[in-house]
Order: structure tokens, then sequence, then C-alpha cells
């Protein structure tokens, strides 16, 4: 059964991500996790399984008969009778038709405005009595980063007609939950765009280099997990207990909404920052892992780190004025292509 007629029939919101084949199907505080390949579908903190697998065809999304009950059970709370007729999903003899799910309701058209990016939130990494990585001569990731946020605002502002606004403007501890509360306060409608800045650390004192991360719940790319665990480090400085922390945060479903446009987004600035920095330090590519910041961020949302402060000689441009503000423009340059083509295509939608 395609379970989009079940969904658009009794009008339930879902987000699916056909990238990661994810379904998540949401009420009230209730949710539902399906996914492509999988017998396994999960409700709340329990795991159940289906007779056959999730799959997915052209567009169409196809379940067993136990999970449209499962959902109509738990979801729409009335007892339904229903049953599958030349392909089409009949409740008491009323048909929603292909066409109705494609156009909408009663086969009428929906119209919905273009998505448009309104506010950039820049967040520095680490902070007060976090100092991130310590590198070459003593240098602390807290304040690298905190420079480079500077001068990212001033040139998005300066180039750009957008709203941009920073987590912290000075040495200071921001909590992750802190630093999620400002990016989701100034989500206008799912129209912002996350950045956090951060600088790399490496036991392999030759490691130098850019990159540029988005939300994944498994490591992608050379190197990823370590850097994942080196900036989660942070909720140690949490006043929540460690281990409730993450038990909080595990326990909630990974977002696949933005995921796409947050890949996107990770290229252009990875590819601003190569034009700017020309070879001055290798591009290591677009990666995806686990970052808390970027998980509790309800928009598009990747996390940069500049370079490596481990690396002597990468450490010295780091601290010069002038490699800063080639970084600062590079990422400006990448987050407003990002935008540009963004709102060009609809959100990546159209003609694209």
């Amino acid at each position: 059964m395609n379970i989009i007629q079940v969904i658009d029939y009794f009008n339930l919101d879902y987000e699916f991500d056909e990238l990661a084949g994810v379904l998540v199907l949401k009420k009230g505080t209730q949710t539902l996790i399906l996914h492509a390949g999988s017998k396994a579908y999960y409700y709340g903190d329990r795991t159940y399984f289906s007779s056959l697998p999730v799959r997915i065809e052209t567009g169409r999304i196809f379940v067993s008969s136990e999970i449209v009950d499962f959902i109509i059970k738990r979801f729409v709370r009335k007892r339904v009778k229903w049953e599958v007729v030349n392909g089409n999903f009949v409740v008491s003899g009323r048909t929603l038709r292909e066409k109705e799910v494609v156009s909408g309701r009663k086969g009428t058209e929906l119209t919905t405005p273009r998505r448009r990016i309104d506010i950039i939130i820049i967040d520095p990494g680490h902070g007060g009595k976090d100092p991130g990585g310590i590198g070459y001569g003593g240098i602390k990731e807290k304040d690298i980063v905190l420079d480079i946020s500077k001068l990212l605002q001033k040139e998005l502002r300066r180039s750009s007609n957008k709203k941009v606004i920073m987590t912290r403007k000075e040495d200071v501890f921001v909590s992750l939950e802190e630093r999620s509360k400002i990016a989701n306060g100034n989500n206008n409608g799912g129209n912002s765009i996350f950045v956090s800045i951060h600088a790399n650390v490496a036991l392999d004192k030759s490691s130098k280099g850019f990159e540029s991360y988005y939300l994944s719940l498994h490591p992608f790319g050379e190197n990823a997990r370590d850097v994942s665990e080196i900036e989660n480090a942070v909720i140690t400085y949490e006043e929540k207990p460690y281990a409730d922390y993450l038990k909080e945060v595990l326990n909630r479903v990974v977002d696949v909404e933005y995921r796409k446009e947050s890949m996107k987004l990770a290229s252009y600035i990875n590819q601003g920052i190569a034009q700017m920095v020309n070879q001055a330090m290798p591009n290591r590519g677009v990666k995806g892992a686990f970052f808390y910041v970027l998980k509790e961020s309800k928009m598009v949302a990747v996390l940069v780190e500049i370079g490596f402060i481990t690396n002597k000689k990468e450490a010295e441009l780091l601290k010069s004025k002038e490699y800063q503000t080639k970084l600062a423009k590079g990422i400006a340059s990448g987050i407003i292509s990002f935008i540009d083509e963004f709102e060009r295509t609809n959100g990546f939608t159209e003609g694209y």
C-alpha cells in the first residue's frame, strides 16, 4: 500500500528524506519512523516489525497492511474499514485516487509560497570556560573562531540583504542548548540557515586543511568520527550530567528534513573557501557526522572546520588577520551562492 495516500487521506504531518530513505510521521508528541528496506519501524521508544520491508518506488512509499493498521490505530484513533481497490486507498466506499495525492485533496492544486532564506545564524564554537582545541603555541580554538565569525558577520552584512545573528559575540560560554534556542528562536518559518565555525586538532601534526560537515547519524568521510567526538566534548562543560544529556539527545529522532540542503550548503562553503585561499591549504571535502549543535538546530545547518590549529604552518596562518579575512570572505561567498541558488530554484525543487 502506498502510505502517502493514507497520510494524505487523514491529513497527517510527515517528513520524508528520499536520500536517507527515512519517513517520519508526527502527531503531537507521537513519532513513527520508517526506513526503506527495513521491516523494523519505530514508535516512541519501541521497535516493531512488519511482515514486509518498506519499499520506495518512483516516489511512492509502499508498506505492509499492518503498518497501515498501526498508523490508523495510533494516529487516527478511529475504527476505520479500508481496502485497496485498483491500487487506490478506499475508506468506507470513498477512494483517494493517485491524482489527488499528487496535486492535493480532491484534485485541487495546492499553492505554497516560494522558499527563501531570511536569516543567517553564525555560531562561533566553544568560548568562556570551554577553550575548544589547544594548538601550536597555545593557540585556542575559541579565540580564532570568534575572530573569523566576527569578520564573517561583517562580510555578510556588507554583501547580502539578510539578517545576520551570532550566538556569541565575546569570550563567554554558551551551552549547546542555548545555541540551539538562539538558532530556533530566529528561525523564521524554516527560512534560516545555521553555520557553526570551528577549528580542528589532530595528534598528527601534519594534518591540515578545511572541511565542512552536515548532520548524519553515521560518520561519512575520513576522520569524521574523530572530529565529531572532539567537538561534542563540549557537553562535559554543560550543567546537565553527561549521561542524562547524551540519553536525551540520542533518544530524539535525527532530523532528516534539511539534510539535502545542508549537504549543498557545506559544498558551496568549501568551494568558496577554496577559491579565496587559493591552495594555501587543502580542501578536505564535505563530510557527514553527528554533531549535537546541528542536531538541535531545526533548519539548514552545517559545521565548518576552518583548519588545524595543531599544524604549525596553518596555526600561523589562522592567527593572521589577512588569512582570517580570506576565510571569512570564502565562507560568506559560499553562503551567498547557496542562498542565490536556493531561492532561484525554490529550495532546489525547480530547474535544478
